[in-house]
């Protein structure tokens, strides 16, 4: 197995603008999961989710795009994503995130993130396997202000700590320190521990420091943005692939990331492609 990635596995119920009405396989970790299997990384989900229709969409949807899942049963989760006429998407959720004892086995890299880094209960199994893995580690906040406690930030600090990889939307960055300049941020977290961090930006791109300095990339041509839903799952998982395949060329790894995410938003939902 290269990689194991840890965290929630729902059902998004999107709302087009149009009053349509679609179900389909999301959550942020599992659409990171979905990419990589689709780009060709051996990669397993630890996630959970029900015996029930829903469940079976998510089982589905899992395997035919070669993910190996690890699933803790309890009720499938729902996501409900209203969209605009532009595209963008507001989200509320019916979570709930409960693991059993977790072991990251032969895995070369893990990947974790969002609800399923910081909800309880399911959150404190996912530190204690941050903590005791011997592989790099990639987090990515992905902010849900609605079901995050008062003490997420702290949260969000102590696993920025852990990882050695982190990305953020500007919608995050704002979250967790308003006002606070993404450098300066970045600045903060790099001491901490990781050796990369990156701010997505939309459609200004997306902007990553290291110890070594600051790198932007701008989004690439291409169709027309059907929706934004996955986008910043997308990227993570173009990230990851090129990272994994290329080693330390974050340049590279941040261009194939934008493409990635590029060409998610040419197809409606979290559907992420097979190949670049």
């Amino acid at each position: 197995m290269s990689v194991l990635v840890v965290g929630e596995c729902l059902v998004d119920v999107v709302e087009r603008p149009d009053g349509s009405v679609v179900e389909a396989a999301g959550g942020s970790p599992a659409n990171v999961a979905v990419g990589l299997g689709r780009l060709g990384v051996p990669v397993s989900l630890v996630t959970s989710y029900g015996d029930d229709p829903r469940g079976r969409l998510l089982q589905d949807h899992l395997l035919a795009s070669k993910v190996v899942p690890q699933v803790h049963f309890a009720p499938t989760s729902v996501a409900r994503a209203r969209l605009d006429q532009t595209g963008a998407a507001t989200y509320s959720f019916d979570l709930r995130w409960e693991l059993g004892e977790l072991d990251a086995g032969t895995a070369k890299w893990l990947h974790v993130g969002s609800l399923g880094a910081t909800l309880a209960p399911g959150a404190a199994v996912v530190r204690r396997l941050v903590e005791e893995v011997d592989c790099p580690v990639s987090y990515d906040p992905n902010c849900r202000p609605s079901l995050m406690g008062p003490d997420v930030r702290e949260q969000v600090q102590e696993l920025v700590a852990l990882s050695d990889v982190v990305k953020l939307s500007a919608e995050d960055a704002e979250f967790l320190h308003p006002g606070l300049p993404h450098a300066e941020l970045a600045a903060r977290w790099l001491a901490l521990g990781p050796t990369l961090v990156v701010v997505t930006l939309g459609a200004d791109g997306a902007d990553a420091w290291t110890p070594e300095g600051h790198l932007h990339v701008d989004v690439p041509d291409g169709a027309p943005v059907v929706d934004t839903v996955g986008a910043g799952d997308a990227f993570m998982s173009g990230l990851l692939w090129s990272l994994l395949e290329d080693g330390q060329d974050v340049r590279a790894a941040l261009r194939t990331a934008s493409q990635v995410a590029r060409r998610t938003c040419e197809r409606p939902g979290a559907d992420p492609p097979w190949s670049l």
